[in-house]
């Protein structure tokens, strides 16, 4: 709400005198791009209300909507490394792997975390009991 809020008056008066930069004589406008600030908020506030109404829904139903696709690193740079015809073949698996060894490093460190917290969740609920 602050970024739409403070970002319209921003970007309304800047419009309003057509404001330009002054880094030259005949710097460019810059009331577009103070009018991104607003659009920033809103779309992050609509953003904000479709996670709510995610979270209202597993309420209701216990479990987590699925998105349309999530994105991870992995796809990301296969897809680069597909379409780049400045690298051979042996450097793109080479890539590939260490981009899975990478993920696989992550994956396995977020599954131990995640145990230490269950551990210590157990511990403290066995404190409480006795």
């Amino acid at each position: 709400m602050g970024l739409i809020y403070a970002g319209y008056d921003y970007a309304a008066q800047s419009w309003r005198i057509g404001e330009h930069s002054t880094v030259t004589a005949e710097g460019p406008p810059v009331y577009h791009f103070k009018s991104v600030i607003p659009i920033a908020g809103a779309l992050v506030m609509l953003q904000g209300l479709a996670e709510i109404v995610r979270c209202i829904q597993c309420l209701r139903t216990g479990e987590w909507p699925p998105r349309l696709s999530d994105v991870e690193e992995i796809d990301v740079i296969d897809t680069q490394l597909s379409h780049s015809e400045y690298v051979d073949e042996e450097s793109r698996r080479v890539a590939m792997e260490t981009a899975h060894a990478v993920d696989e490093a992550a994956r396995h460190r977020s599954v131990m975390e995640e145990s230490v917290v269950h551990e210590v969740a157990i511990k403290e609920d066995e404190q409480k009991k006795s």
